[in-house]
């Protein structure tokens, strides 16, 4: 299965990539008119989604590879809440962040822990009603350190806790299937662990658990 999505992902992605060319350079060369302009943004905004969503293939289906170096996972968190900011602000949602230091400095992929990051904050907001506050946790001892994004949303079905993390398994109307999937799959590649659980009061915690190498702080 994996083998036949990845060959799928690339066989689309090289015409993808040429169709999008030469939509650029149509759009550069020619006078449009406001609504034909509009017609070419919408295009280059949805081969964008497009493109996205094959690279989210890809990213499933192969081996990944972690250039690991000394990156500081308080700063990563803050990024991601950042890139975040426009979607909280949609629905009016606050951030709460306790830090148990003020750097954690960790050998790890820093680009692919942002993805994480922010795959797991946008995914507390998706499940959060307007208003309500997302808690981030980061916490640590000499030898892991863990991560905990908690919501106030209607928690996770029963009997879904790990089919969640399958690929193109999705609760969500809009969503792939993908995110939680190739984030386990990204932490996992660092020697980690991700899981979800039901809080008692409502809600859901995702918890991603790094082995620490080096200074904790």
């Amino acid at each position: 299965m994996g083998e036949v999505v990845a060959r799928v992902a690339h066989e689309m992605r090289n015409p993808l990539c040429a169709m999008t060319s030469v939509v650029q350079i149509l759009g550069l060369e020619l006078k449009l008119s406001p609504q034909h302009g509009q017609l070419m943004d919408s295009y280059m905004a949805e081969s964008k989604r497009l493109n996205n969503l094959v690279g989210e293939l890809l990213d499933c289906t192969r081996e990944l590879q972690v250039e690991k170096k000394k990156v500081d996972l308080c700063s990563i968190i803050d990024m991601a809440t950042q890139i975040n900011e426009p979607y909280l602000a949609e629905k009016n949602l606050r951030i709460f962040k306790s830090y148990a230091v003020e750097e954690l400095f960790l050998m790890a992929d820093s680009e692919k822990l942002e993805q994480v990051a922010i795959n797991l904050v946008k995914n507390a907001i998706d499940a959060s009603s307007y208003g309500e506050e997302i808690t981030i946790i980061l916490e640590a001892d000499n030898t892991e350190a863990k991560l905990r994004v908690v919501d106030n949303g209607q928690g996770i079905p029963h009997g879904q806790l790990e089919k969640i993390f399958e690929i193109f398994y999705t609760t969500k109307k809009h969503g792939t299937g993908m995110g939680l999937a190739i984030s386990r799959n990204i932490v996992e590649a660092h020697k980690g662990s991700l899981v979800a659980c039901n809080n008692s009061e409502g809600g859901a915690t995702f918890t991603m658990t790094l082995p620490l190498s080096g200074t904790v702080a």
